[in-house]
């Protein structure tokens, strides 16, 4: 993906995250980045405390669905990679 087209995604994908918190009435809006490699994504991730990257037909998918919200309210750097289609 080119340069440009990567940072009209990822303003799209803001406003996107920017409505959809009104809509949830949530008062942190994610922050989105352009796309990248996944090499990339995790490097510059490496510290952080929590790393998803979802599957939604994951063994025990169920499990972590239900205690997500207790993983990210103990911890300040959560990462969550989302791909295509919102799966990779």
């Amino acid at each position: 993906m080119k340069k440009k087209a990567g940072t009209q995604k990822a303003k799209q994908m803001e406003c996107h995250c920017r409505e959809c918190r009104k809509t949830s009435k949530r008062s942190i809006i994610p922050k989105v980045s352009e796309p990248m490699s996944i090499d990339n994504a995790l490097e510059i991730v490496k510290d952080f405390g929590v790393k998803l990257i979802p599957y939604e037909n994951a063994d025990g998918i169920e499990e972590i669905r239900k205690n997500t919200g207790r993983v990210w309210t103990k911890r300040k750097n959560v990462a969550v990679f989302i791909g295509p289609e919102g799966r990779f």
